[in-house]
């Protein structure tokens, strides 16, 4: 059957259905099937934030001024959750459901915006493929992408900020190319996005400083003095208001997150090689491969600008060496810059094939689009499958609505929840749900992220220091057992774990016996 402008018009308005439904189907599942992802730390911003919202202030342990926590304007949107009555003590995990939706809502935004900036990208084209449908499918086709759409960490909001960006970048050249006036405020909104953006996350202060300088240097010969310091100023402002007020309150300038996370040398780069690479093939999938299709138009600068943050976000991957959670969550802030990329790529691939008049034909069309369909449904299933082999106590959405995959640390807090002194002190790596579930016990974390003086002897490769630990006579020690504790070495640094200098230090084991056995932790108790 041959092509008609007739038979291209049914194409189109079939592709745009069928593609719409599709997305909307493989993210629905998804989101059902990934409803109970949730990771530890996600407890500790939930209890930094019901401090807050109880007047104590953003900490962890109430009197201890350290930043344990990453995401100062995640935890304030969490705060204000609080504030609303769904804190711990009015449900236990109320509030994760409301970080949980946050999530999903910031999801749904990136996917927002994805098809605005597909729509205008596509302007006045004549595809076979028609681009903002065609986003929405790429992206809902990303298992680690709409993982973190039930993640109830800050990943969803920075990507809604970032792609922001982009949107604006890209109304701004495109007004400026032109030759149209851009209004005042386009340029204030997007510095002000980006300071958004840096509030939320370490690595966006990268970002937002390389897209400030990729705005400055791209329209050097248009912008106007007004128009640079719209850009620069606001940003300025917001970003050096957060860096008083974090030194005023903490008596630093980086967050203890920071001394606690990064380490270097060699191997550690070589783990971030490792970990970019696979974040690549994961968030990309085979879809991937599109990429060398884009064809150069005068739109290539909106990729160019793409890219930018692309590398803003390698660099920082490679200094922090990598990240353990599942779903490569240091790719979601620009997994929408992939989706796009891939989605222009499948584009002019497409349009390079059936360029011959003599080949438009709407059975060889259908069976292109078919391929893409399936590769879509396929990358989404083998997602699906590695995500699983990632997180194996995650109980799909469709039997259970725990809303976390961590039940041996909800066992442990719980059980402390039920027998412990309520003021005492709790020692443990695992902070996260046994500290929130224990919201007026101290915690000592012996990851450091709370924590100035464990931390700062990460940063500086000191030894564990198993005495400054126990000095504090915590009446609980939770620790890794058996098997769990050679793999959480696994991923760390066995000289500096602070889980084996505890167990092996002669006064722990004098003073401490094992009070209750879990699955794959030993809660241990000061000896009567």
């Amino acid at each position: 059957m041959e092509y008609t402008f007739k038979s291209d018009a049914i194409i189109r308005r079939s592709v745009r259905t069928i593609f719409l439904v599709s997305a909307i189907s493989l993210f629905t599942l998804q989101i059902v099937d990934y409803l109970n992802f949730g990771v530890d730390d996600v407890f500790i911003s939930m209890r930094v934030a019901e401090n807050a919202a109880d007047g104590k202030g953003l900490v962890l342990n109430t009197g201890e001024n350290v930043e344990g926590y990453s995401n100062p304007l995640w935890v304030l949107l969490l705060s204000a959750g609080a504030l609303l009555g769904l804190g711990n003590t009015h449900s236990e995990l109320r509030l994760l459901w409301f970080a949980k939706g946050m999530s999903l809502f910031f999801g749904i935004g990136v996917l927002a915006i994805l098809f605005r900036i597909a729509a205008n990208y596509e302007r006045g084209k004549e595809s076979v493929i028609p681009l903002r449908y065609l986003v929405l499918l790429v992206a809902t086709s990303c298992g680690p992408f709409v993982l973190w759409c039930c993640g109830g960490l800050e990943s969803l909001i920075t990507a809604f900020f970032l792609s922001l960006s982009i949107l604006l970048f890209q109304t701004i050249w495109e007004r400026k190319s032109n030759g149209q006036p851009v209004p005042q405020a386009i340029f204030i909104v997007f510095s002000l996005v980006l300071a958004l953006a840096a509030l939320t996350r370490p690595e966006p202060l990268l970002h937002a400083l390389s897209a400030i300088g990729f705005i400055m240097y791209t329209l050097r010969s248009s912008i106007t003095k007004r128009e640079a310091r719209f850009v620069i100023l606001p940003f300025i402002i917001v970003y050096s208001i957060f860096i008083l007020w974090r030194y005023l309150t903490y008596e630093d300038l980086l967050p203890n997150t920071f001394y606690a996370k990064t380490g270097g040398g060699l191997k550690s780069y070589l783990m971030s090689m490792k970990y970019i690479l696979g974040g690549v093939c994961m968030v990309g999938g085979p879809l991937i491969l599109a990429v060398p299709f884009i064809q150069r138009t005068r739109s290539s600068v909106l990729l160019h600008y793409c890219m930018v943050l692309v590398g803003a976000s390698f660099v920082f991957m490679l200094y922090s060496g990598g990240d353990w959670m599942a779903g490569y969550r240091f790719f979601i802030p620009i997994a929408p810059i992939f989706f796009l990329a891939i989605s222009v790529g499948i584009s002019g691939m497409v349009d390079s094939l059936y360029s011959n008049a003599s080949r438009k034909t709407i059975l060889g069309r259908s069976r292109f689009l078919l391929f893409v369909l399936f590769l879509s449904f396929s990358t989404a299933f083998a997602g699906r499958i590695l995500i699983r082999g990632q997180i194996q106590t995650m109980s799909p959405g469709f039997s259970s609505h725990s809303g976390h995959s961590s039940p041996w640390n909800y066992e442990v807090g719980a059980w402390i929840h039920n027998h412990a002194n309520k003021s005492g002190i709790i020692a443990t790596g695992e902070v996260g749900l046994i500290g929130y579930l224990n919201p007026s016990m101290r915690i000592i974390d012996l990851f450091g992220l709370a924590d100035k003086h464990i931390a700062r002897n990460l940063k500086h490769a000191v030894s564990a220091d198993a005495e400054y630990v126990l000095d504090q006579k915590p009446d609980y020690i939770v620790l890794p057992s058996g098997d769990a504790q050679s793999v959480v070495l696994s991923f760390s640094r066995p000289t500096l774990s602070y889980y084996s200098a505890i167990a092996n230090d002669k006064n722990f084991r004098s003073n401490y016996h094992i009070e209750k056995r879990f699955i794959s932790l030993d809660l241990f108790t000061q000896n009567k």
